[in-house]
């Protein structure tokens, strides 16, 4: 987690105040069309296939929140999956409807606050139940002595390799558009340290008492190992709190996952109407046609989708990070880069993911984002060689 933070951190102070101050003066609105255009004007075929990676893998990430909510749902409620995957839609849909990214950047304000008071409640309580951080630790030590490595035995020979990997998915957060849309959006770049504070204090508080309950959940709940992991947490509340508490740790579970759903329904709306069918750009309507189809797409997805929330969430991070992140950092230091180059550099970004994922199989060893953007990176270089070769 340290390592994801510093490479968010490296982000935040390379990227974001340049998107800000270069997408003011290009005169865009969304990250897509950033990364397409220049001071020459805007490459319709990059643009189009931007926003078409953009669109199908945010919904992706979408449903992945959604699948969240219905776990949370049945845990504490009992819900069916189902109905809890189409509440949480239904929701999104509303105050998507309501305000757009305005009502997303103040949600996502009060769901900030849920989400840490809860997590922190959980936590001083998890550590009370196991008698202290000391006595966690030691406890944790006699359930399995590899969890308290900080170099795991499967690591030992490229651990550098690992941390590197690491660090390039947190540093990947350059290609998300739902997060980046957030510096773009700004009132000034002088406010962005600002930002920055502020959102790693947040970050941090929230990711360390995470971490702490998923390890106290080891002593506590420790039949979860065996079963859905991703259960874990609404279980672990329901035995340590009185059921008032445990409706504030399924508002906190619901914060966590619909801030991220309602950014990311957005921004694929965005794509649609500002990029993909450019006649609905100033379309109240088409807009809102957009949104509405989005989260029903997103709904589908998580009633069908087999694999685990947070499989779903690394995929979509990944193939985002590695397709978008590379041309985002040569755009932010107004870098040119040719409609086939750009091409390019997404769709090899994008296939190296899923082939070091699904067909070597090794994201355990090395996180996909790291290949992906070797991948992109390299084709970069090759095409400035083949350009400089030719002059």
């Amino acid at each position: 987690m340290i390592t994801w933070a510093l490479g968010d951190f490296i982000g935040w102070l390379t990227i974001h105040k340049r998107l800000r101050e270069r997408s003011a003066k290009l005169k865009v609105n969304t990250i897509t069309s950033f990364i397409a255009t220049c001071d020459n004007g805007t490459r319709t075929l990059v643009v189009k296939l931007a926003s078409l990676i953009s669109f199908i893998f945010l919904a992706v990430y979408a449903a992945a929140q959604l699948k969240v909510s219905s776990k949370a749902l049945h845990s504490i409620l009992g819900w069916d999956y189902s109905i809890g995957i189409i509440v949480a839609g239904t929701i999104v849909a509303v105050y998507c409807f309501s305000g757009g990214i305005r009502a997303s950047i103040w949600t996502d304000v009060v769901q900030t606050i849920l989400m840490c008071s809860a997590m922190i409640l959980l936590l001083v309580v998890a550590l009370d139940h196991c008698g202290g951080l000391v006595n966690m630790f030691q406890s944790l030590e006699q359930i399995d002595p590899k969890l308290m490595q900080l170099i795991p035995e499967s690591l030992q020979g490229h651990f550098w390799i690992f941390f590197i990997s690491l660090l390039v998915n947190g540093y990947g957060v350059i290609g998300q558009p739902h997060v980046m849309v957030r510096p773009m959006a700004i009132d000034d770049s002088k406010s962005m340290h600002k930002a920055r504070n502020l959102y790693f204090f947040c970050y941090l508080i929230f990711g360390f008492a995470a971490l702490g309950v998923g390890l106290a959940s080891r002593i506590l709940v420790p039949e979860m190992a065996n079963l859905d992991s991703e259960l874990t947490l609404p279980n672990l509340a329901i035995k340590l709190l009185p059921s008032i508490l445990v409706g504030l740790i399924l508002a906190g579970v619901f914060s966590a996952a619909i801030s991220t759903a309602d950014s990311q329904i957005i921004s694929c709306s965005a794509s649609i109407t500002q990029d993909l069918v450019p006649k609905w750009k100033n379309s109240y309507m088409g807009s809102k046609l957009a949104t509405l189809l989005i989260t029903i797409l997103a709904v589908l997805m998580a009633l069908y989708s087999s694999q685990s929330v947070f499989d779903l969430v690394l995929v979509a991070w990944a193939v985002l990070a590695a397709s978008i992140g590379p041309l985002m950092f040569l755009r932010c230091f107004d870098m040119e880069v040719g409609t086939k180059t750009s091409i390019a550099m997404m769709i090899l970004g994008a296939l190296a993911v899923i082939v070091w994922r699904y067909v070597l199989g090794l994201d355990e060893q090395v996180h996909e984002v790291l290949p992906g953007v070797i991948a992109a990176t390299v084709t970069y270089i090759f095409s400035r060689s083949l350009s400089f070769y030719k002059n």
